[in-house]
């Protein structure tokens, strides 16, 4: 049998043989939009629980609108020009509009990519807004959230008159789904808002597919409500990543639709947990840092004590963040980690969260997780406690190894985007 994941641009192919018992999960087909700007001149003027869009503000208004950064798959630019195009034609001042990035605690995008993602037009005509969480005299205090975290959110934002929101519906470890209210928590709050929140993820170390019940994605909306966030546009992206889908409107409710639509395309039932499983990374594939979403993902598939291998070039290796590179390959167990997020002054808690997260795998589930990869060398492999493979068909012989010739085995060729539920 013959299968194939994606590896950054290319794919890498490999056979399992015919006595295996193999689901290859992709996508569920879903065309792309043909026409991104009249879908979403078309959503906007039929949003989800609110007015038309040209209904919501008026000519004086400032306007914040507010995107997420390089490491998400949002297709902004399409997204943008359209938005910006429809509040100049309502007669608000280029002026009056603010482009911030969410950046959360991401480090901040060169201009080449500033200039990818939004393109040198939008650059040279609207004022570009710069996140830094760090930065306490642009952050505004909005009080206390019901679990007692501060509550810091960019000023910019918090001036505006009116807050709308553009991401993408994603799965998120921590917060169940990403979108809606989550590109204003964490994107543009302070460190402490992020830490705060990022800290009950020890008791919490996998919510993917949670909203109901995830203290974190309660959270995430408990401040999205203090910041008065008036306006969501989210995508749903197709396994090409093309825009399929397009939902807007109040940030709870267009949030919800779009949870259903994306479950329509990438939620999945599995009869019984897998032994193990290939997990591709894609489309976040460029740093270890991000491409761990799909070992959390795979993991909802895999029995206790079975094998994820993950698949993923990291061409830009483990992370953009040196204290993470050493928190990860430190070899702190589960325990020490949780220890440590438990402590109000634990620095890099957003961090610290994939280290737990990591190692309630390894360490509670027993679940032993190797790693293909071209851009981190098999010794810092190794260090983070992941078993590693020069290439897919070594992990294949060793897969078949371990768990036998009848083995069930998973092909997750999208796994960060991919939510499996044991029937």
């Amino acid at each position: 049998m013959a299968f194939s994941i994606p590896f950054g641009v290319q794919k890498i192919s490999f056979s399992l043989p015919d006595s295996c018992h193999v689901q290859e999960i992709k996508p569920r087909s879903s065309s792309a939009i043909l026409s991104v700007k009249n879908a979403l001149i078309d959503i906007l003027d039929h949003p989800t629980d609110c007015p038309a869009l040209k209904n919501l503000v008026s000519a004086e208004d400032r306007i914040a609108i507010i995107c997420d950064d390089h490491t998400r798959p949002t297709p902004i630019g399409g997204l943008l020009d359209s938005l910006l195009d429809l509040f100049l034609g309502l007669g608000i001042s280029k002026r009056h509009i603010e482009v911030h990035v969410a950046y959360g605690l991401h480090p901040p995008m060169k201009k080449d990519e500033l200039v990818s993602r939004f393109g040198k037009e939008i650059i040279s005509s609207f004022s570009i807004c710069h996140h830094d969480a760090h930065k306490k005299e642009t952050l505004a205090f909005l009080g206390k959230t019901a679990s007692e975290t501060p509550v810091y959110v960019n000023r910019g934002v918090v001036d505006a008159d009116f807050r709308i929101g553009i991401g993408n519906i994603s799965l998120s470890k921590e917060a169940g789904y990403g979108g809606g209210a989550k590109v204003l928590m964490p994107g543009v709050c302070g460190a402490e808002t992020i830490d705060g929140s990022h800290g009950k993820v020890r008791f919490h170390p996998n919510q993917i597919g949670c909203v109901s019940g995830n203290p974190i994605r309660e959270e995430i909306e408990e401040v999205g409500r203090m910041a008065r966030l008036d306006f969501i546009i989210n995508t749903v992206l197709n396994g090409d990543d093309e825009i399929c889908h397009l939902v807007a409107g109040d940030p709870l409710g267009a949030f919800r639709e779009g949870l259903r639509i994306f479950n329509q395309v990438y939620q999945f039932n599995v009869e019984k947990p897998f032994d193990w499983c290939l997990a591709g990374s894609s489309p976040y594939d460029f740093e270890f840092y991000q491409a761990n979403k799909a070992i959390s993902a795979a993991s909802l598939g895999v029995k206790d004590g079975g094998t994820i291998v993950l698949v993923s070039p990291c061409h830009k290796g483990i992370s953009a963040f040196p204290y993470f590179d050493e928190m990860i390959t430190s070899g702190r167990d589960f325990a020490c980690w949780q220890e440590a997020l438990g402590k109000p002054d634990c620095p890099h808690k957003v961090a610290g969260e994939i280290c737990l997260s990591l190692r309630y795998l390894l360490d509670v589930r027993k679940i032993t997780v190797g790693m293909v990869s071209g851009g981190i060398s098999k010794d810092k492999i190794a260090e983070m406690g992941l078993k590693p493979y020069a290439d897919v068909d070594e992990a294949v012989v060793d897969g078949l190894r371990r768990h036998g010739i009848h083995a069930r085995i998973g092909i997750l060729p999208k796994a960060p985007m991919t939510l499996l539920n044991i029937s």
